[in-house]
């Protein structure tokens, strides 16, 4: 089973899409329905095994294959460190995964990663606050 890598990453579910943060890289991920969906489950302890199983019980015409696009999305959920093997084991037992959807996609932004990496404390100009970086 598997957890979100608290506290480094920080995350959020807006209209259906997971917003991810990695607070040591500076990166942010975006995730589609069907990601979100699989991010949520697995962070909540359901094998990747449960996942797919729901997405076959989901119905819908999906166009892809869970069994290998499960495991996929799970490499990169830990390659990016975003997910870690669970400390504890936990289940999760209500899995509605969304109907149809493409792919679970993880997109990955760097262009606010200087802006994220900022010490608020110790890099910030006084007069002008955060986001406006010291110069000294």
């Amino acid at each position: 089973m598997y957890e979100v890598n608290e506290p480094r990453i920080i995350h959020e579910v807006i209209e259906g899409n997971a917003v991810v943060i990695d607070g040591e890289r500076g990166l942010y991920y975006a995730l589609n329905p069907v990601g979100t969906f699989l991010f949520s489950a697995l962070a909540a302890g359901a094998s990747p095994d449960d996942v797919v199983e729901a997405l076959a019980e989901g119905g819908g015409s999906r166009g892809w294959d869970a069994r290998e696009a499960v495991p996929r999305f799970l490499g990169e959920l830990l390659r990016q460190e975003i997910l870690r093997p669970a400390r504890e084991a936990s289940r999760t037992h209500d899995l509605k995964p969304p109907a149809g959807g493409e792919a679970p996609t993880l997109t990955c932004f760097e262009d606010l990663q200087e802006l994220l990496l900022i010490d608020p404390i110790h890099q910030v100009d006084i007069s002008e606050g955060w986001p406006v970086e010291r110069n000294d």
